[in-house]
């Protein structure tokens, strides 16, 4: 499968960070699109995800604090060709370093273009086939069809993609598994508190994760849900401090982590009486009250 250049609107994961941020601040390339979006690319350094970026920065796991991303590199970028005479155009495989992480420590999840009918996405062509500063276009690419909306005859999680019983099976396992490593790591004698901040932050990265894996227009109300509560992120993440806060002690945050998500369907009620009717729209077009 080709790579896809990366745009403006990408997402990506910092591994210290507890959510994912939006790439948007480009400062060197103001001429270069790729379906119409400002191209990425080597030189787009600096603060070029907004703060707080990727949330809380956990590089020293016992002094969380907000994390400031300060790109100072981007490894693994398309070297066939150039923008702008001095650059590079950036992949879903480049890798960015934070001068307040370690090298390699942000990758992308989405390249941050948008499937539009009848036009292919921008993708890395051969070199033969390169010319300087060009926009060459191939065909679809089948990583981002779970996350492209579905289209007006769909009408249920399962024909948008999204197999919620799978989806389920798959993210119960792994938060478990966060909890078994967790008291693994207690009865090895580590630091309560430490293996909480780490089952938190674990259980966070999982959350925003599988959110991601949900149609488009479903996840943004989602957050407007989220808002709506007052949770502090619009993915619905808490810090360690917060879950303190509530007076819950480090082995019951490390048991937290193997809580199950609730069904698609007690997400819609809950949806449903905390938004009313400006939430129908989207939870009958997936059948999600039914």
């Amino acid at each position: 499968m080709q790579d896809e250049f990366i745009v403006k609107g990408a997402m990506a994961m910092c591994q210290f960070g507890v959510a994912p941020a939006m790439l948007n601040n480009i400062m060197d390339n103001m001429n270069v699109h790729f379906n119409g979006k400002l191209a990425v690319t080597s030189m787009s350094l600096g603060p070029v995800f907004p703060s707080p970026a990727f949330g809380t920065c956990n590089m020293v796991p016992n002094m969380p604090k907000p994390c400031v991303c300060m790109i100072t590199k981007w490894d693994n970028p398309c070297n066939d060709f150039f923008i702008n005479r001095i650059a590079h155009p950036l992949t879903k495989n480049s890798k960015g370093t934070c001068a307040l992480g370690c090298p390699m420590c942000i990758s992308f999840q989405t390249t941050g273009q948008i499937p539009i009918p009848s036009m292919p996405l921008a993708k890395v062509p051969n070199a033969a086939a390169l010319q300087s500063d060009m926009n060459p276009l191939a065909g679809n690419d089948d990583s981002l069809k779970a996350r492209v909306l579905p289209i007006i005859n769909n009408n249920s999680l399962q024909e948008a993609g999204y197999d919620e019983h799978k989806l389920r099976e798959e993210y119960t396992e792994r938060a478990r598994a966060i909890k078994d490593e967790g008291m693994q790591r207690i009865n090895d004698g580590d630091d309560e508190e430490k293996v909480a901040r780490w089952a938190n932050d674990e259980r966070n990265k999982l959350k925003v994760e599988y959110l991601m894996k949900t149609p488009e227009d479903l996840r943004n109300l989602i957050f407007k849900y989220n808002r709506k509560r007052g949770k502090p992120t619009k993915w619905g993440t808490l810090k360690y401090e917060d879950l303190k806060s509530k007076g819950m002690t480090d082995l019951q945050i490390i048991e937290s982590a193997a809580r199950p998500q609730p069904s698609a369907k007690d997400v819609a009620e809950n949806i449903y009486k905390e938004l009313g009717e400006d939430s129908l729209i989207v939870l009958n077009k997936y059948k999600m009250l039914e």
